[in-house]
């Protein structure tokens, strides 16, 4: 009797890591932005994707709620246009286009997998949900990388190609000096291009790589002059530090940031001669948001300035030794 129950046992292990398997090494990414997991990796159920319920649709500019009741959750469009229902354990995924306030449209897809509870997280189908808000979804078999792109960035210069809008806002790096030597400080600077006409920046956020054998970070402050950077608050973010990454974040409560140019100022120390890369970090995550993003204000409307509408250009600047 003993064999056989160990025998059963068995089989049922082997069963559940036939349909189950964790996905850590699968990478996420959303306009380009890497989804940052930090309490529940991907996983790989029947051949479909099922990621933590809020981290991936948020990034693409939806609101999630769970609906403990009914074990639900209810997903909106960043327009409230769309909205899509699935439920634990049920493989029926409800999708409603709102066409006016009281009228919809609804759509019922089956799904290959239905959602799950695994470890405590609500896991959902990335691929089903994702092309349920008109997103593009694709994956890369040898790299194990999805990637989704939004119909917002399909816009993007970098994901669309030469017919896409130009003028979506872009963020990149420049340096005051081109060489260091050890005890040298280096200045890094975020610039923003094609802002917003009419519009003025009221928050700030980067997220910057570097090396750290190579370079000490010192302070963040705003690239303005000094009586805004009195009439801004800010600090960066030591939880980056063990990164080998500065993160700056900045509440503007002036009107002085209206146009393109430098935004914000990172300063390194060059702790020898060897010189190293800064780059900016284009990701996204639960608690924080997106790393690199700004907030701006136009006609009286608060204008995001993120993953979902913004070009992070990602390229190294590279500052030489002497």
């Amino acid at each position: 009797m003993k064999k056989i129950l160990s025998m059963l046992l068995s089989l049922a292990m082997l069963a559940s890591l036939s349909i189950t398997a964790l996905a850590e090494d699968v990478s996420v990414y959303v306009n380009d932005a890497l989804i940052s997991f930090t309490d529940q990796a991907p996983v790989i159920v029947e051949d479909r994707t099922l990621v933590p319920a809020r981290v991936v649709f948020q990034a693409m500019g939806c609101d999630v709620k769970w609906l403990d009741e009914t074990k639900t959750a209810q997903i909106d469009s960043e327009d409230n246009l769309d909205r899509v229902y699935v439920t634990i354990g049920d493989n029926t995924m409800k999708c409603y286009h709102f066409t006016s306030v009281m009228t919809s449209d609804e759509k019922l897809v089956t799904l290959d997998v239905a959602p799950q509870i695994i470890n405590d997280r609500t896991m959902l189908p990335l691929r089903a949900i994702s092309e349920a808000f008109g997103a593009d979804v694709s994956w890369d078999q040898d790299t194990y990388t999805v990637s989704i792109v939004t119909e917002d960035g399909k816009k993007l210069p970098s994901i669309g190609g030469e017919e896409a809008n130009v003028t979506i806002p872009t963020v990149s790096l420049s340096t005051d000096v081109d060489t260091v030597s050890e005890g040298d400080e280096v200045n890094v600077f975020v610039n923003i291009k094609n802002f917003p006409e009419n519009a003025y920046l009221t928050t700030a956020a980067a997220l910057i790589s570097y090396d750290k054998e190579s370079f000490e970070f010192v302070d963040a402050t705003l690239a303005t002059d000094e009586s805004d950077i009195e009439a801004t608050m800010g600090a960066s973010n030591p939880d980056y530090q063990s990164l080998s990454a500065a993160k700056a974040a900045f509440v503007i409560i002036d009107e002085k940031i209206t146009s393109d140019g430098a935004v914000m100022k990172f300063t390194f120390k060059a702790l020898n001669n060897n010189g190293g890369n800064f780059a900016l970090i284009n990701s996204y995550e639960l608690t924080r948001g997106y790393n690199t993003a700004f907030d701006a204000k136009k006609d009286g409307k608060n204008v995001r300035i993120n993953g979902t509408n913004l070009v992070v250009d990602t390229t190294p600047v590279t500052v030489s030794g002497k």
